[in-house]
């Protein structure tokens, strides 16, 4: 089982696998439920990679040795000096085709840009950030396509609503990366902090207030899922699917406590 775990670690990374691979080994029936009934989202994801990690005995420090490597689907160049020996602009040697896939280049480049992030001390939300920047540079690339794709103002307004959301935020998180890299503490501008406070408060409240906050998030998570459906403004769908991916986040983590107070 723990090189099993290890393997996809190493060479898989993706949500479906880690869902097969817990739902293998995995014992906590909450959590199963959740990754069944959830949709994906970061913060999930990461819970469910974390208890990945313990099944398998990983230290977070052999963990994030780990993860710091890119995914072993091939065997990546060496790394040359900032200015490449043809003299060509960075950007340009950048495009060229190397064989490694775009999305892991841009990981390599933010980690070089960041090294913290795989220090063993790095905090968690600053490594969920990461996976959300990507994300939004890929949805911001694809509404930019979109842009000179339009065929009436409609796509062209929604296509300019997703090209600014995806700025706008790919921008805090850039912030919040540059923060701590220039002074070592945390920013805490970005929603992600007020949810991982609550998280850390779980502790100290009563089994009877952890299920009353259960049933709460349940019916938020509901309510949400039913306006993303409708979709009756669509200018907020954005901000509403963060908000679920927020308390699906909290909900997961609210019934980790609950089980561990069972036992």
């Amino acid at each position: 089982m723990n090189q099993e775990i290890i393997n996809f670690f190493k060479c898989d990374r993706s949500y479906e696998g880690a869902k097969k691979l817990y739902h293998k080994y995995g014992n906590m029936q909450s959590l199963k439920k959740q990754i069944n009934n959830l949709a994906e989202n970061p913060m999930i994801r990461g819970t469910l990679f974390d208890q990945l990690r313990l099944l398998a005995g990983l230290s977070l420090q052999e963990y994030n040795v780990i993860m710091s490597n890119p995914i072993r689907l091939f065997v990546l160049p060496e790394v040359k000096a900032e200015v490449p020996p043809t003299g060509k602009p960075e950007e340009e040697t950048n495009n060229k085709d190397t064989g490694i896939p775009e999305p892991v280049r841009k990981t390599i480049r933010l980690r070089q840009e960041f090294p913290f992030l795989s220090d063993p001390a790095c905090p968690i939300e600053l490594k969920i950030l990461v996976s959300d920047k990507l994300t939004c540079y890929e949805n911001y690339k694809a509404a930019h396509e979109l842009l000179f794709e339009a065929e009436n103002e409609e796509q062209l307004l929604n296509a300019c609503s997703d090209v600014v959301d995806n700025y706008l935020e790919n921008q805090q998180i850039w912030d919040e990366l540059n923060h701590y890299k220039e002074t070592g503490e945390l920013l805490k501008k970005h929603p992600i902090f007020a949810t991982s406070e609550n998280i850390s408060n779980l502790k100290d409240k009563s089994l009877k207030e952890l299920i009353n906050r259960q049933k709460t998030l349940e019916k938020a998570i509901s309510l949400k899922k039913k306006q993303l459906e409708d979709n009756d403004k669509p200018e907020l769908t954005e901000q509403r699917q963060i908000s679920l991916g927020e308390k699906e986040y909290e909900l997961t983590e609210v019934l980790k406590e609950i089980d561990r107070r069972d036992k």
